[in-house]
């Protein structure tokens, strides 16, 4: 796997001045009422999931936002254990990066299209989202960088423990993207590895409108995909179907609004207009399934 890192510190920084910052926290570190330089906040680092969930380095919409993604609970469904290494594929703003980072003693790659001199501008503005968040705090030093797109995902085959997607298969779908990506993470995971899937649901939504064939900016109107058709996407390409949890459902989403799943929170893309009522449904109704590679 090609490891890419923010272009910053890590290639700023020389063996001269590294042992120069390494004696200068020394020397303050021994002072009887040493406090670390301004710029090095010391940090504690937690390694609990619960402890996690309290900690300072969280943002503080993300702590919001854990009454509908109830992380403890779904990574506990997925059968995540510290000791794993594990893909998180287009990680966003960091929701599970700050969960994920601080409990993971294993591998922990984030995986996306990340490059800040693309002509996209989309993916200029993810990349620096990553790499200001990657630089934030010491809690992620040990974070790594993979790329993914729908043609490659930059890892060694039959290497990982569990790859996990939050509220992205709508995404890959509508490009011919939803089973290559796939059979992408199908081949990243280690025998009788994990594949972890939360999605915006809705079963009012026919299946043909998730074809592959489907352009991309059709299915950005919703966001919403049918539970037995993300099953069977994942079956085709190889995945076994171990189990669904209604551990991230909301009865009070219908899975119909103007601007699909975004007219919710946290994007509520309509501002005022019916913002109190959006407010009450809260974020969307999501499946969430757990799938395996099988043995042998």
């Amino acid at each position: 796997m090609k490891t890419l890192k923010p272009p910053l510190a890590f290639v700023k920084t020389n063996r001269s001045t590294m042992l120069a910052s390494v004696l200068t926290l020394f020397i303050v570190a021994c002072s009887p009422e040493a406090t670390l330089p301004s710029g090095n906040p010391a940090v504690s680092i937690p390694n609990t999931i619960n402890d996690i969930l309290s900690h300072q380095h969280r943002e503080k919409g993300h702590v919001e936002r854990d009454k509908y993604r109830n992380p403890a609970a779904t990574l506990d469904f997925f059968g995540i254990t510290a000791d794993m290494d594990i893909i998180e594929i287009n990680p966003g703003r960091g929701y599970y990066l700050e969960i994920l980072a601080p409990f993971v003693s294993g591998k922990y790659i984030v995986a996306g299209n990340y490059d800040l001199e693309a002509d996209n501008n989309y993916v200029r503005r993810s990349t620096k989202v990553l790499y200001d968040k990657l630089e934030s705090s010491e809690i992620y030093k040990d974070v790594e960088v993979a790329h993914f797109d729908k043609s490659i995902l930059d890892v060694a085959t039959d290497s990982v423990d569990a790859v996990l997607t939050f509220r992205n298969i709508h995404s890959f779908a509508g490009d011919g993207g939803a089973k290559s990506s796939l059979k992408l993470f199908y081949d990243a995971l280690k025998p009788g590895g994990i594949l972890g899937v939360v999605q915006h649901r809705s079963a009012d939504i026919p299946e043909n409108a998730y074809l592959d064939s489907l352009p991309a900016n059709e299915l950005e109107k919703s966001g919403y995909m049918p539970e037995d058709y993300v099953i069977s996407l994942a079956e085709s390409e190889g995945f076994a179907f171990e189990a669904t949890s209604e551990i991230n459902a909301n009865a009070l989403d219908s899975g119909k609004h103007p601007k699909g799943v975004w007219t919710l929170p946290p994007s509520l893309s309509l501002g005022d207009e019916n913002k109190d009522e959006y407010t009450r449904i809260g974020e969307s109704d999501r499946m969430t399934l757990r799938f395996r590679k099988p043995e042998g």
